[in-house]
């Protein structure tokens, strides 16, 4: 069994598989909830469908890549 957070839906903390180069999309939707997806198309599925923001960032350090995030 798997073990959640009650307090965050299990969202916030997510990890990526298959990053390539140490680079994630991180999707940061309009409750503070934070997600990181291997690829762009990914992050934006879940922009559409829950709004916030998408930003491309650093695996590892969670710096920004991209200047300014992607909002729907």
């Amino acid at each position: 069994m798997a073990s959640s957070c009650s307090s965050c839906g299990g969202r916030s903390g997510g990890r990526a598989t298959g990053r390539a180069a140490g680079v994630v999309w991180r999707h940061t939707d309009p409750h503070g909830g934070r997600v990181d997806y291997p690829s762009q198309e990914r992050a934006e599925i879940a922009l559409n469908a829950r709004g916030g923001v998408i930003q491309q960032v650093d695996a590892r350090t969670g710096a920004p890549i991209q200047p300014s995030p992607k909002t729907a």
